[in-house]
């Protein structure tokens, strides 16, 4: 996944791209994020979605089943 600000600096809007296997499969419009604020129940979960889901179309938890090589976050915060 990759997130393009539209400016620089926290809780601002962009565009996002998704990948698989590096091939773009998706990408759209984000609007202005939140700086940093989560409830108690939400975590960053890599192969399943511990907190609420992200989508009505799954009950969570939704566990992938497949392989995950490899994760990376990258943080513009700063620039």
């Amino acid at each position: 996944m990759e997130f393009d600000y539209e400016r620089a600096g926290p809780a601002n809007g962009g565009n996002i791209t998704m990948f698989i296997n590096g091939n773009k499969v998706a990408e759209g419009k984000v609007e202005p994020t939140m700086p940093s604020r989560f409830s108690d129940d939400e975590t960053l979960d890599v192969g399943l979605d511990a907190g609420s889901p992200v989508s009505d179309q799954y009950a969570s938890p939704f566990k992938f089943t497949g392989m995950i090589d490899r994760v990376e976050v990258n943080s513009a915060a700063g620039e």
